[in-house]
């Protein structure tokens, strides 16, 4: 699913359904998925049904539950180019803007 297409609930939504399907999937109960990942019940429903306010904190726990949390870090794996000298550049830790400095205008240059 094209993500970039959709709006955050839509996201949201689809997630739920995902994580749905894992549970049936798995053949786990509802309830029983909650207890071993240590997620509330209500939070769960909340999550499959796209409704909003469901905390990243459920989102990891229900993927405990299920035993997927590996899925969720390879979603993050960094790749780091090849470098011939083995020397790989950090990025930097703050990012700041860079100040437009504006050149004055002498009167003739109007």
């Amino acid at each position: 699913m094209a993500y970039q297409l959709l709006n955050d609930e839509e996201i949201v939504k689809d997630l739920g359904q995902k994580i749905e399907y894992l549970r049936r999937l798995k053949g786990l109960q509802s309830k029983e998925l909650c207890e071993k990942g240590g997620a509330g019940y209500t939070a769960y429903r909340n999550l499959v049904n796209g409704k909003n306010g469901v905390s990243l904190k459920t989102f990891v726990a229900l993927l405990r539950g299920l035993g997927e949390l590996d899925t969720l870090e390879k979603l993050f794996t960094v790749k780091n180019e090849y470098s011939p000298t083995g020397k790989i550049e950090e990025p930097k830790k703050r990012i700041f803007k860079k100040k437009h400095i504006s050149t004055p205008i002498w009167g003739d240059e109007q």
